[in-house]
């Protein structure tokens, strides 16, 4: 018969690493496919198992999404404000300048291209 409840080295609100949590879901799913638990065991894995598969969903959007802000363009620097585009030995080594006026308003200046953007103080 197999073990109850499973055993994953955590107290049962510890929620672990998403490989912990899943590797736990995967044995929950197997101890519920063989079919020989008791009905309040069964239900009892059946509650744990939702909580699992709902804490690994959360981890998976929370890293989709942010696997998202790196893909999308608006969120990214445009090359036009990056002093250094590579990560090599020949790299110049140029520089980013930052002038701040007393009224709190600023100017980014890259030293690569000359590029030049004014900012106003939030």
């Amino acid at each position: 018969m197999p073990s109850f409840p499973p055993q994953s080295g955590k107290p049962a609100g510890d929620p672990g690493s998403f490989e912990e949590q899943l590797a736990e879901l995967e044995k929950i799913v197997e101890q519920l496919e063989h079919g020989d638990l008791a009905l309040e065991q069964s239900v009892t894995l059946f509650e744990r198992g939702v909580h699992l598969s709902n804490a690994c969903k959360a981890q998976l959007s929370s890293a989709e999404s942010r696997i998202q802000v790196l893909l999308d363009p608006e969120h990214n620097t445009p090359d036009s404000m990056i002093a250094n585009l590579e990560d090599t030995p020949e790299c110049q080594g140029h520089w980013i300048k930052a002038s701040v006026r007393r009224d709190g308003r600023f100017t980014i200046t890259n030293g690569r291209n000359g590029f030049s953007r004014d900012y106003a103080a939030r």
